[in-house]
């Protein structure tokens, strides 16, 4: 498989040139991959509030079922208050994640009036889902982030 390296001076730059016509109440931050994007946006939006969502669909390179363990009590009554919430996570290849974050974040929300946005680092494949990209790439090709270990 193709690798493609993201260098971190462009995610803060790109992150930097971030325009939202919404101020962000909460980031929920999709685990692992979603951290440090999640942390630099949250410097740039002055958001303090932050809810970690462990998501897991890929162990190593491969692709398995999405595990998504449950938010805490807390977390879930600041998502229920919340006017504004941005999702953020680094790679957006099937949507199968995201879509799930979206369906379950939506049954925790319930009849409050929550706007639901979010934001990924790099896209690979067009979608109906992501609010905020900031670069594109194809599905053959396994994203390398500054933070990553190889």
């Amino acid at each position: 498989m193709n690798k493609l390296y993201i260098d971190f001076e462009d995610v803060k730059k790109g992150i930097d040139e971030l325009k939202l016509d919404y101020k962000v109440d909460t980031i929920i931050c999709l685990t692992r991959g979603g951290l440090v994007p999640a942390g630099v946006l949250a410097y740039k939006l002055d958001c303090k509030d932050i809810i970690n969502l462990k998501v897991q669909s890929y162990i190593d390179q491969e692709r398995h079922e999405i595990d998504l363990e449950p938010l805490h009590y807390g977390d879930i009554i600041k998502i229920q208050e919340s006017k504004n919430i941005l999702i953020v996570d680094d790679v957006y290849d099937s949507g199968e994640t995201m879509k799930a974050v979206y369906s379950y974040l939506g049954g925790i929300a319930g009849e409050s009036t929550v706007n639901l946005n979010s934001f990924c680092v790099i896209q690979k494949q067009d979608n109906d889902v992501l609010n905020h990209v900031l670069f594109e790439g194809d599905l053959n090709t396994w994203v390398v982030f500054p933070w990553d270990f190889e």
